[in-house]
């Protein structure tokens, strides 16, 4: 038996799901219209977006508490209002680390962002030519390397079913990977293809990184989130703007600008501001997703529609070839593997409860039910102790 169960408050995880895929949309539009893809002017535009986003957040939110503040005996019962109230408090309380350690841990965390892209971007390309979905259906990498670096860094304690969940997951993935090597071994010596899987896996798990560090500094030193990311986002424009000395990141978009009408050009700067915009959206609530809920939940968001993007991909982008023609049986592999990982993906964070083999024990929701259940017979048993006092008390009133 499966049931669905329906977090309250998913707010932000419904967001970064949102402001992702438009960004994704967005992505393809530009790069279908204009070949213009792995650009320096998108990582630029993502930490633009970053920097903005958490600027006028951070700005907003302290705008905000202070209106409200003086107005406390009004109510203020939606989510994001509270939560914004933690965040400000949380000013008060006292941090684990010093400030050198904080603001290395912050550079490490733009550090792995900026390595991830200089992967996916450069290193990745020169080594095989691989699948158009290939980083996408190894995200779910996220999910195992979050898990394990909360249960170790964090001690964060896993249940059975979040255990074979992620041992599916991990199962899938090697299955992906073995099914790449088979179909796509006309691509590349198998040795480069073999070190671009592991280098795509690398990049996806390096997001690990720098969401755990995200959660350490709001859990353990109480640093407001939007302040992380605008640090983060300064961080990665210096990176960027070192690694793109002696190059130009905006000849690309000068080279269009001659070779393509006005009208042309400036649909292009239209879509990049979108881009921008949602940029800022994904960092502002990808980092709010890691401290309300957990990175593993955050990573789900991601991957969730991985099953309609392959399908996508295979008609409009002649991806899954083999031999230089379309391979359904390669296809429908994937197709079939990115559905499982999915569903166990919602299993894990509990969106799914599999009421078999014992995999409901630990979930949160079953743990409530019976702390209810104890409860109700707690209070009944106190209810027929004093009904049964009253009763001798009754009696002796009688006598």
């Amino acid at each position: 038996m499966i049931k669905l169960t329906l977090r309250k408050n998913l707010i932000y995880i419904i967001q970064l799901f949102i402001y992702y895929y438009l960004r994704r949309i967005v992505s393809t539009i530009i790069k279908q219209l204009y070949n213009l893809k792995d650009s320096l002017i998108f990582t630029l535009l993502m930490l633009s977006g970053e920097l903005f986003g958490g600027l006028a957040s951070y700005i907003y939110q302290n705008t905000f508490l202070k209106k409200t503040k003086s107005k406390t005996r009004k109510k203020t019962d939606n989510l994001l209002s509270k939560n914004l109230s933690l965040l400000f408090l949380s000013k008060k309380m006292n941090r684990v680390d010093g400030n050198v350690k904080i603001i290395l841990l912050i550079f490490f965390s733009a550090f792995y962002d900026f390595f991830e892209f200089i992967l996916v971007t450069f290193f990745i390309p020169n080594i095989a030519s691989l699948s158009p979905t290939a980083d996408l259906r190894l995200t779910s990498i996220t999910t195992i390397s979050s898990s394990l670096m909360m249960t170790f860094a964090l001690k964060l304690k896993i249940g059975k079913h979040q255990f074979y969940s992620l041992l599916i997951i991990g199962i899938c993935l090697v299955i992906t990977i073995i099914v790449e090597m088979i179909y796509q071994n006309q691509v590349a010596s198998f040795g480069n293809l073999f070190f671009a899987y592991m280098l795509t896996i690398l990049s996806a798990a390096s997001i690990t990184f720098t969401d755990i560090i995200e959660k350490y500094l709001t859990e353990f030193n109480f640093l407001n989130p939007f302040l992380i990311i605008v640090i983060e986002a300064i961080f990665g424009l210096i990176l960027v703007l070192i690694y793109s000395i002696g190059k130009n990141p905006f000849s690309e978009i000068i080279n269009l600008y001659n070779e393509i009408t006005v009208g042309k050009f400036l649909l292009l700067i239209f879509l990049l501001l979108l881009h921008f915009v949602f940029s800022a959206g994904i960092n502002v609530y990808k980092i709010l997703s890691n401290v309300f809920y957990s990175p593993m939940a955050k990573s789900v968001s991601i991957y969730v529609l991985n099953p309609a993007l392959i399908i996508y991909s295979y008609f409009y982008d002649n991806d899954f070839s083999s031999n230089g023609e379309q391979n359904i049986i390669y296809l429908l592999i994937n197709f079939f593997l990115s559905i499982i990982i999915v569903f166990f993906g919602f299993v894990y964070n509990e969106f799914f409860i599999l009421y078999c083999c014992g995999l409901e024990y630990e979930t949160h929701y079953i743990i409530s039910q019976r702390s209810k259940t104890q409860t109700e017979i707690e209070i009944s048993e106190l209810n027929l102790i004093d009904r049964d006092n009253n009763d001798d008390e009754d009696e002796q009133k009688v006598f």
